[in-house]
C-alpha cells in the first residue's frame, strides 16, 4: 500500500484552485467587495477559507512589507501567521501602525 502525503489527505491543494469562482459563490462577502477582490486574487498564491481571502495584490508592495493582504465581508486586513489587523474599507486605508504591529508579531 502507498503511502498518502499530508496533502492527499487534507486536499491542500484544493483551497488554492477556483479561487475566483468560490468568492462569486461566498455568501458570506458583498457583491462590490467581490468585484474589488477578484481583482486582486494571484493565481496560485491566493486561496479561499471561511469567508476569507488571503494573500491578495498588493502584499508585495513597499507599504505592507512583510505582512499578506486578505479581505473578508468587512474588508481588508493585514495578517501574518499569528495575527491580523480589523478590516478596514481599502488596502490604503489601513494605517501604518496598524501594518508596522502585525509585521512585529511575524
Amino acid at each position: 500500500m502507498r503511502a498518502k502525503f499530508i496533502n492527499e489527505i487534507i486536499g491542500y491543494d484544493e483551497k488554492y484552485k477556483d479561487v475566483k469562482g468560490k468568492v462569486e459563490r461566498s455568501k458570506k462577502i458583498s457583491k462590490e467587495l467581490k468585484d474589488d477582490i477578484c481583482s486582486l486574487i494571484i493565481d496560485g498564491d491566493s486561496y479561499y477559507n471561511e469567508g476569507r481571502v488571503y494573500y491578495l495584490k498588493g502584499s508585495c508592495s513597499s507599504k505592507v512589507k512583510g505582512n499578506g493582504i486578505g479581505a473578508d465581508s468587512n474588508g481588508y486586513f493585514v495578517f501574518t501567521h499569528r495575527a491580523r489587523s480589523k478590516s478596514y474599507d481599502s488596502i490604503d486605508s489601513i494605517p501604518q501602525k496598524d501594518i508596522d504591529f502585525i509585521e512585529s508579531t511575524g
